[in-house]
């Protein structure tokens, strides 16, 4: 149960370590006390905002608060009138606490670098947002500034009636950030410059309201702390009960539109587009021929075999393209002097048939060759007549070819392995 003299004690006692190890700079800063606590099951939310308001004002002098608002005229690339217009908004609302306003247009061409990103993150304390652009800062901001809470700009109503009281709730009141992806959370209620009395009223006012409205409520809540940056934590409340007694409420899962279509520039593809405007494109895992998957590869099969496993015109195709690369070979031999057995080549001229015999010994060698390779280049001609009408070749005729030549491959590998063996032995 939280107790208000347990809290008393713990802040007494951070304030304590606070000033063993206080270090004054050139300027005297206050320091951040900040209120930890760990849930028990971690809620299925993605940055979720707890609005916590406190008694007493965290805000001071020496703070500088930074604030991101629309653009007046989109089309004027200048935005000076944009920031003169605001500033005389903020001072007809008799409104001090805003040190820098940054429209849109400024983040898109002063700060479109990731390294002017960071220095503006570095810059100031506490980061305002108009509730019109709120949408727009995180796809231009970028991780720089939400992969850290308290870069994380909070909402504000520059349209409402009553700004000063708006503004003045964001400025000197403080939030904490759920990301729904650790147990461990941390809060801002106080600094060392606030009396003792503010400093405990903040902190009770703190844990009240986050036992409220975490998901859960005060059943989730394992324990809290009170630390400082440079202190150990002070414990302040515990509770010892199982985690599975919690009760979640069910969040709403958003269900995002698809839309998806066929796309020209990949074939087969499709491309799919998301409500939330993110879009993907999807191979057709299907060969176009009939339809059918496209065949494994097995082992031992050579490159481009997928595409002529499924089809006797594949098939075909492949032992004619062979058969005309060989023909090719042959005839740049020929060309080029080699020899040529004469028992691969047989001559088939019906007219003269019955004058082999007498044939002129005068004849050149290159006169012969000529007359072989003509020959055989019709033999192959009259082959591959027969194998486009021929249907027995089969697949599993390939697959047996295939086999035989990885087998081989594999006997080659292991005697040359052992010779190596033997060499170094």
């Amino acid at each position: 149960m939280l107790e208000k003299n347990k809290i008393e004690g713990a802040v007494d006692a951070v304030l304590t370590l606070m000033k063993a190890k206080d270090d004054i700079g050139l300027v005297d800063l206050p320091k951040k006390i900040d209120l930890q606590f760990n849930i028990k099951r971690i809620p299925k939310i993605k940055h979720k905002n707890i609005p916590v308001e406190l008694p007493t004002s965290i805000h001071y002098d020496l703070r500088e608060v930074c604030i991101f608002v629309k653009d007046l005229n989109k089309k004027n690339r200048e935005y000076d009138a944009t920031v003169q217009h605001y500033e005389d908004l903020f001072r007809k609302h008799k409104i001090d606490s805003i040190n820098k306003i940054v429209p849109i247009k400024a983040l898109r061409t002063d700060y479109s670098l990731p390294s002017s990103k960071v220095q503006l993150a570095k810059a100031y304390d506490l980061y305002l947002g108009d509730s019109s652009v709120m949408g727009l800062l995180p796809g231009i901001l970028g991780k720089i500034f939400y992969a850290k809470k308290k870069t994380v700009p909070v909402k504000v109503d520059l349209d409402a009636k009553d700004l000063k009281t708006v503004v003045d709730k964001a400025v000197n009141n403080t939030r904490c950030t759920l990301q729904g992806t650790g147990s461990s959370c941390l809060v801002t209620v106080a600094h060392d410059k606030m009396k003792k009395e503010q400093i405990v009223g903040n902190v009770e006012a703190a844990c009240k309201q986050l036992m409220e409205q975490v998901p859960g409520g005060k059943s989730n809540i394992r324990n809290m702390y009170i630390k400082s940056t440079d202190t150990a934590s002070v414990p302040i409340y515990l509770d010892t009960e199982s985690a599975n007694k919690v009760k979640l409420p069910a969040v709403k899962e958003n269900k995002v539109a698809e839309f998806v279509d066929e796309i020209t520039t990949v074939e087969g593809g499709k491309v799919m587009v998301r409500g939330d405007g993110q879009v993907i494109v999807l191979k057709d895992k299907k060969n176009k021929q009939g339809g059918k998957e496209k065949p494994k590869k097995t082992q031992g099969e050579p490159e481009g075999s997928e595409n002529v496993e499924g089809s006797q015109e594949g098939l075909k195709v492949a032992q004619v393209a062979a058969e005309i690369m060989e023909d090719k070979n042959e005839e740049l031999d020929a060309a080029e002097g080699k020899d040529i057995d004469e028992n691969d080549v047989e001559v088939h001229d019906s007219d003269n048939s019955e004058d082999d015999d007498d044939v002129e010994k005068d004849d050149t060698v290159q006169t012969k060759r000529s007359k072989k390779v003509v020959a055989k280049s019709g033999k192959r001609q009259q082959k591959r007549k027969s194998l486009e009408g021929n249907d027995e070749v089969t697949v599993e005729k390939k697959k047996q070819k295939w086999t035989e030549v990885a087998t081989k491959r594999e006997s080659d590998k292991k005697l040359n392995k052992r010779s190596r063996k033997a060499r170094k032995t």
